[in-house]
């Protein structure tokens, strides 16, 4: 069975021969993001503190010794966003140290695939951005030097882009169940989407009611076995 982009990611417009330009420029701009992470990675070697006192966590579970910064104090920890520790704990369990390089690797991929969902944004068919404020924004996301430099110091930076611009493209195409697993990503990646996703949530209420239970269960899947967990 042939499974299509559109099928897993829920694109529209992907088929449209005016749409060519844009997807174009979001190829290109993809590898120019790849590539500009790989080369601030190898050039500098930047590791931002924030980083080593998150990973920590994740090095002392791999350990046996819990999810905490201080061993002495099993209740105490210096995250804020989950994704920050679960993604180099999937690392750190495979081996203790490499928590940083994994979240690195994962930034140079979600800088790429961010440049993608503005894409999907620009050419759905609710939106329509001219190519030339669709290459703008694309750029933006691709080049932009915190994103870069946060997301390639070891920080969730850049996957806390991606997963927003996921939730805004589902909202716009409206497709619940991805919206759902994006909403539980926002959670997941910072508190303070908590704010985004009650607003996505009261849009839900009066646009698309039907919508809103499926929307809050396949979110509940996502986020809630960390909130059970906390």
């Amino acid at each position: 069975m042939r499974i299509s982009l559109k099928h897993v990611t829920g694109f529209e417009g992907l088929d449209d021969p005016a749409n060519k330009p844009v997807i174009a420029w979001a190829f290109l701009l993809s590898i120019a993001a790849i590539l500009l992470r790989l080369f601030f990675w190898h050039y500098t070697g930047r590791t931002w503190e924030d980083t080593l006192i998150t990973v920590l966590h994740s090095e002392n579970c791999a350990a046996g010794l819990g999810l905490t910064h201080h061993v002495s104090e099993p209740r105490v920890h210096g995250f804020t966003s989950p994704l920050s520790v679960l993604v180099p704990l999937m690392a750190d369990l495979v081996h203790v140290g490499w928590g940083i390089p994994f979240i690195k690797l994962v930034s140079v991929f979600c800088g790429a695939l961010a440049v993608v969902y503005v894409m999907a944004i620009a050419i759905h068919p609710r939106t329509r951005l001219s190519t030339p404020l669709a290459v703008m924004a694309m750029g933006f996301v691709a080049l932009e030097h915190h994103q870069v430099f946060f997301g390639m110091a070891g920080m969730e930076t850049q996957m806390v882009i991606l997963i927003l611009l996921m939730a805004f493209y589902y909202l716009i195409a409206d497709r619940p169940i991805h919206l759902g697993i994006a909403l539980g990503l926002c959670m997941l990646a910072r508190p303070d989407f908590g704010f985004w996703t009650v607003i996505a949530g009261l849009y839900l209420l009066i646009r698309r009611p039907r919508r809103l239970l499926t929307v809050v269960s396949v979110a509940f899947c996502v986020y809630g076995p960390w909130l059970i967990f906390t």
